[in-house]
């Protein structure tokens, strides 16, 4: 009986990936590839833009919107509309490099 019960905790220790050094919520099936990441990204900035677009009228000062190219330089621009000073950011950037990321609004 004893036997059978150290056998049995021994199987449940060495059966859980934690014993192995793997966490069990991150395996490498569930990272995101870089270009699924840009897209998120991108998605994310959108929907950013969309809600500054409703508080416009509240910010008398309008918005201030970033862009970032690859080297990793960043780019800022204001403006009334939230769309608007992305699309500025956006063109500051494009005069510099051709990679170019929108990197929201406030």
């Amino acid at each position: 009986m004893k036997h059978l019960l150290l056998s049995a905790i021994t199987a449940v220790l060495f059966a859980t990936p934690a014993v192995w050094g793997q966490d069990p919520v991150q395996d490498d099936a569930g990272f995101m590839t870089e270009e699924q990441y840009f897209n998120f990204e991108e998605s994310a900035v959108e929907m950013d833009v969309q809600a500054q677009q409703a508080e416009d009228d509240k910010a008398p000062w309008g918005a201030t919107c970033y862009a970032r190219n690859a080297r990793g330089q960043w780019f800022q621009a204001r403006a009334w509309r939230a769309r608007q000073a992305q699309n500025m950011a956006m063109q500051k950037c494009y005069r510099v490099s051709r990679v170019c990321r929108p990197m929201g609004c406030r």
